[in-house]
């Protein structure tokens, strides 16, 4: 029986029993462009902590008016962050598309979700600043850290620890980079309105909590840099 079929047919199939056809859904071509949310997440993030630690939160003494309420400084500065916030994500985003070579499925909403999520970053880090000073900057290296590990940006969230699992749906970072995977990849629009839905909502918790909390913290704040300035060790 064996000698009567046709070896060649026979040796074919046992070399490779099962035919694969593979079908790509939102195809990546290269390992660089799929890290590039996570990336450019990062990116934003560390220019914000950047700009909070080369331009002051609050307005020189000289140039303080008694007309100015606290909540006019509050958003006449973030005004100014939010516009070099808009040229940050500019640069990052074009950077990532002319400069790497990046592959992006939709470049125009790559540089369009850059944004958002340059100005979301950029409330919560100047928003911590403003309110909480140098303690507040301290917050968002901790915030940042954790989100590191936390967001699922180079590894799936599922293979974690625990805690990380736990903070997961929690941590801007987590939504900025789905975001910009629909960018990359290909949009499914259900899936990019949640994430723009929850980032607009952190924006305004972030606003709402600098507009509530500037204000009734800002003599205590006034008192701590005083102290630690008198310890000539902070400038």
């Amino acid at each position: 029986a064996l000698l009567r079929n046709d070896i060649e047919e026979e040796s074919a199939f046992f070399r490779e029993p099962v035919k694969l056809v593979e079908e790509q859904l939102y195809p990546v071509p290269n390992y660089g462009s799929a890290n590039a949310p996570f990336y450019t997440a990062l990116s934003l993030w560390v220019g914000s902590l950047l700009l909070v630690n080369l331009l002051k939160t609050d307005v020189h003494p000289e140039d303080m008016r008694e007309d100015y309420k606290v909540h006019h400084v509050y958003l006449g500065r973030l005004v100014l962050f939010l516009i070099i916030s808009f040229l940050q994500g500019t640069i990052v985003s074009l950077g990532n598309l002319f400069l790497l070579g990046t592959y992006a499925a939709h470049p125009v909403y790559f540089v369009l979700f850059t944004w958002l999520i340059g100005f979301v970053f950029m409330t919560i880090v100047y928003t911590l600043a403003s309110v909480f000073g140098n303690i507040g900057k301290a917050l968002a290296i901790v915030l940042m850290v954790l989100q590191l590990s936390g967001a699922g940006g180079t590894f799936p969230i599922q293979v974690a620890p625990p805690f990380f699992q736990a903070i997961n749906p929690f941590l801007p970072f987590t939504y900025a980079i789905n975001l910009l995977r629909e960018a990359v990849g290909g949009i499914v629009w259900s899936t990019a309105a949640t994430m723009i839905g929850v980032l607009l909502l952190v924006f305004v918790l972030a606003l709402s909590f600098g507009l509530l909390l500037k204000k009734p913290l800002a003599k205590r704040m006034q008192a701590t840099t005083a102290k630690s300035k008198s310890s000539r060790m902070i400038d």
